[in-house]
């Protein structure tokens, strides 16, 4: 089972469509040390710095993709 935070998974996915964090930054105006630092952490990504990193790759990482866990835990109650 994968034990990787989905908003790593997400944001991985969405470097790899930029090419780089930097990249990434410049599209998104989320700073790269901040692009790094949720990349690498375990806690949940702001729901305003998911939504500018979505929208920075059209679409393709759909902001839910982000919050899979949480989604999951919603849906299950």
């Amino acid at each position: 089972m994968d034990q990787t935070p989905p908003h790593q998974t997400a944001l991985q996915k969405a470097i790899d469509l930029c090419g780089t964090q930097v990249e990434l930054s410049r599209r998104s105006q989320v700073g790269q040390q901040k692009i790094s630092y949720h990349l690498n952490s375990s806690k949940s990504i702001p729901y305003h710095i998911a939504r500018q990193i979505s929208e920075a790759v059209d679409g393709q990482v759909p902001i839910d993709d982000f919050f899979k866990e949480i989604t999951a835990e919603n849906n299950a109650a």
